[in-house]
């Protein structure tokens, strides 16, 4: 993946967080719209998954059929709880 790529997801990712974060005070159905609407123009967002604090999956595009997933005990999960200041890194860094 070339430095650009990862660049542009490292910036995909943070974009979708903050909304996400901004938009939860005003309900989940307006960030479901937000990001639907965003998705149509820039694809790769609509394969992100967001997982809560507790590491249980509250948003995915295959929502139905993963509602029940937590990724708590992974140790990608486990690191950024444990140092959230780590940031997102992809394989290849």
């Amino acid at each position: 993946m070339s430095r650009a790529s990862t660049a542009g997801i490292d910036l995909s990712l943070r974009v979708v967080a903050d909304e996400y974060a901004g938009q939860l005070a005003h309900g989940r159905q307006q960030f479901d719209r937000w990001l639907e609407r965003v998705s149509d123009r820039h694809p790769v967002v609509s394969f992100i998954s967001i997982s809560d604090a507790d590491g249980r999956i509250i948003h995915s595009p295959e929502c139905q059929r993963i509602r029940r997933v937590n990724i708590s005990d992974r140790e990608y999960f486990i690191r950024l709880r444990d140092d959230p200041q780590l940031g997102w890194r992809s394989r290849r860094r």
